[in-house]
């Protein structure tokens, strides 16, 4: 099936966007999501995912940007694949990755955590000049029990990183 005229003109919106971010800081790092992929069959996701990666590499190469280097993460709203993508993207922000990893690698092999439970997430936000410093700080935490025996827990790793994840609720006695 040939691509239709919104998937094109989404690619070459994407290939403007990339070109100019560039040219202003050749050191930006691109991210790019491609959304609304619920309804998508594992296969047909893959195979769109190489599709875009590729037409929008042939583009950049095209137009003389080779050294450009695309992310690509496959997201929906109707699954945790969004929330993933986006710690993602944070988890390369963050220097000390490394030693956070093999903390939670700990947790998860002791059976405390579930794998597919674990997120970090951005606390402040860019967009906005001014923060209300009272509105999360060091103390901050989230508890919500689920009726599966799991427990849905958030707590602050420091001013700017949060950790979500999803825990066995016995095994919830220390915080």
């Amino acid at each position: 099936m040939p691509p239709n005229d919104d998937y094109m003109e989404a690619l070459n919106k994407l290939n403007l966007t990339v070109t100019k971010a560039y040219k202003i800081n050749p050191n930006i790092k691109f991210e790019v999501f491609i959304h609304k992929v619920d309804g998508l069959g594992d296969d047909f996701k893959m195979e769109s995912q190489r599709d875009i990666h590729q037409r929008a590499t042939d583009d950049l190469n095209d137009s003389g940007y080779d050294q450009i280097h695309l992310s690509f993460h496959l997201t929906s709203i109707y699954d945790h694949s969004i929330f993933e993508a986006f710690s993602k993207v944070v988890q390369k922000l963050i220097p000390q990755l490394p030693a956070l990893e093999n903390l939670l690698n700990i947790l998860n092999t002791s059976g405390i955590m579930r794998k597919f439970g674990e997120w970090l997430v951005p606390v402040m936000r860019k967009i906005r000049e001014e923060q209300d410093p009272a509105a999360f700080d060091e103390q901050s935490s989230s508890l919500i029990k689920l009726n599966n025996g799991t427990v849905l827990y958030l707590r602050e790793v420091n001013k700017f990183l949060a950790l979500v994840c999803i825990l066995r609720e016995d095994n919830f006695d220390h915080k």
